[in-house]
């Protein structure tokens, strides 16, 4: 689960960062992986062991940038398709997550990626 920001970093969520979307994912046996917290577009390929990679746009930063990204587009989960860009109203309830919110995106976004 990332989002790319402007300053040429994207911030990465896992169990400890972004804890309510990855938790759940985390709680339905989905395997979060890469380190939490912002990196830049150099360390993409930390992200190399992930099957899946859900981009959040959030409006303000460089979505599209990122994803035309030389780096991340020779990411395993990017040659294999696996990308889910998530609108801004999936990743805003992503993040400001309530009783009903969270299930509706987690069951949205397991519909995206096949599970």
């Amino acid at each position: 689960m990332v989002s790319p920001f402007g300053d040429g970093q994207i911030t990465i969520y896992n169990e400890n960062l972004g804890a309510g979307p990855a938790r759940a994912l985390a709680s339905i046996g989905v395997e979060i992986v890469g380190p939490d917290g912002p990196i830049s577009y150099e360390r993409l390929g930390d992200l190399a062991a992930a099957d899946w990679v859900i981009v959040f746009d959030f409006t303000f930063g460089p979505v599209d940038e990122f994803l035309e990204d030389p780096i991340f587009n020779q990411l395993p989960a990017a040659q294999a398709g696996n990308v889910v860009r998530l609108s801004p109203e999936q990743s805003f309830s992503w993040v400001l997550e309530t009783s009903r919110s969270l299930p509706a995106s987690l069951d949205g976004l397991l519909t995206s990626i096949g599970l």
